[in-house]
């Protein structure tokens, strides 16, 4: 048999094949699982900002299963699927130590690792159903993780503290927020959204004029709340966070629809 017989022989054996199974399926490119923070953590003198996550499996499933708030839930996809920040491995140490490690991270970046593990879990692209607000239709849209959640971007990310001017010309020093402060500010039972501010002002406002506060506590309750808000305001513009908002136009009668999307709204196929 010459050799365009025997590759036409293989070529029917192929065909043969696929009338039966079905063409074999083409499998993609596994979804990156590297992410470079634009801060990261300070550890071993110096920055260490590359994080590698990975795909979450049925055993993590099991775990997420048994968290009872959506607090919880993010801190844990987030301690489950990190493996190494820099040339620290994470995954070897137990998951409480872990998730008190990756508290250090700013809010921002902890929200750029989630999504990096829903990447690496369920793929590039999702489909998320919604109800257009206009004519009431139901559709879906297509969103693409790496080109529609785009984290903000921050100048002078690794300053680690800025100053801000009070009402009454008092300046204080206010450090950026991290994933420890969120999670004692929203995990305090009872607290209603005005105390969670002060709980949350008074981990990092750390300086009033130079000197050390000694009550941060009360400190932050006496502030205007004008003075409340502005800094507030500021602590949310020095964080990288990922925008969860999408726009899109409705599908039947084509008007914008802007829609907020939560993270468990992504933590699936």
């Amino acid at each position: 048999m010459t050799d365009v017989q025997t590759n036409d022989k293989q070529a029917e054996i192929r065909a043969a094949k696929e009338a039966i199974a079905g063409p074999v399926p083409l499998i993609g490119d596994a979804p990156a699982t590297v992410l470079t923070l634009p801060r990261g953590l300070f550890q071993q003198g110096g920055w260490q900002r590359d994080v590698i996550v990975r795909e979450l499996t049925g055993i993590d499933e099991e775990s997420l299963s048994k968290v009872n708030d959506q607090l919880a839930f993010f801190s844990t996809v987030v301690a489950l699927g990190t493996v190494s920040i820099g040339n620290m491995d994470v995954a070897s140490i137990p998951l409480a130590e872990r998730k008190f490690f990756l508290g250090e991270l700013l809010i921002g970046e902890r929200e750029q690792i989630f999504m990096k593990i829903i990447q690496a879990t369920f793929g590039n692209e999702k489909t998320v159903p919604f109800t257009c607000t206009l004519c009431s239709t139901e559709q879906e849209m297509a969103l693409l993780i790496d080109q529609d959640f785009i984290p903000k971007e921050i100048s002078d990310i690794e300053q680690l503290t800025f100053t801000y001017t009070l009402r009454n010309g008092d300046v204080i020093e206010v450090r950026a927020a991290v994933g420890a402060d969120q999670e004692e500010t929203l995990t305090r039972r009872g607290a209603s959204v005005a105390e969670q501010n002060t709980i949350l002002l008074s981990r990092c406002i750390t300086k009033r004029n130079g000197d050390l506060i000694v009550d941060p506590i009360v400190f932050c309750r006496k502030l205007g709340i004008k003075d409340r808000y502005a800094v507030l305001e500021a602590m949310i513009e020095r964080q990288p966070s990922v925008q969860l908002d999408v726009t899109t136009a409705c599908s039947a009668c084509g008007g914008e629809q802007k829609i907020g999307l939560a993270w468990a709204d992504l933590f699936r196929a």
